[in-house]
């Protein structure tokens, strides 16, 4: 069995990706991409943080509701 260059949806390395590429810029825009739960991407998210691998910038812009932490 052969995985994707990324990993599987949702693992750390396809995260990374799509922030780093700037497809998803925060946690909100990772579940809508990868259709996952909110929880399991914040669970995901924050183990990255955790790794120093991934850091959140501040809060965007509200598009109704409460403002996302970017990426």
């Amino acid at each position: 069995m052969t995985g994707t260059p990324l990993g599987e949806p949702g693992s750390g390395q396809h995260i990374l990706h799509l922030v780093s590429s700037g497809a998803a810029t925060s946690r909100a825009d990772l579940v809508r991409e990868l259709g996952l739960a909110p929880s399991t991407v914040s669970l995901r998210v924050q183990e990255l943080v955790d790794a120093g691998l991934l850091t959140e910038s501040g809060e965007g812009a509200s598009r109704g509701g409460r403002r996302p932490r970017l990426l």
